[in-house]
């Protein structure tokens, strides 16, 4: 199995990361627990592996690993990011929620009169004194 980091090859339990045989990155890849490292720190590191016992000048070096870096799956376009686990693909999108900032007053509106006169008469007539029955 190789680092899915840098691509070292992992032969033995102790050259996992946290010394854990399943960790899919090796030690120099990780912190002594076994986390991946940030990206620049993983790309400090190789650099400095491939100038040093390679014999590469840092710029031949930083191409280098710039290229192995790109094929490695953790370091690829759209890989998740390294403080969150893989998500697998969902046949439905994901919709973000957005949260309002300040609160939202509710907006009161006043009832309007129509348009148009109505043919109905709003209140029953008022009978005058000569149409009403006297007794």
């Amino acid at each position: 199995m190789n680092c899915q980091s840098c691509g070292m090859p992992m032969d033995k339990p102790e050259d996992h990361g946290g010394g854990r045989p399943d960790n899919l990155y090796c030690k120099y890849c990780t912190d002594v627990q076994g986390n991946l490292l940030p990206r620049e720190t993983v790309k400090q590191n190789m650099v400095q592996f491939y100038t040093q016992k390679m014999g590469k000048t840092p710029d031949e070096a930083a191409i280098e690993v710039d290229k192995i870096m790109a094929t490695m799956p953790v370091w690829q376009v759209g890989a998740a990011p390294v403080s969150e686990p893989p998500v697998p693909p969902t046949s439905e999108p994901i919709i973000p929620t957005e949260q309002p900032t300040e609160p939202v007053e509710p907006q009161i509106t006043e009832p309007t009169t129509p348009t148009e006169p109505t043919t109905e008469p709003i209140a029953p007539p008022v009978k005058s004194e000569e149409e009403t029955p006297t007794t």
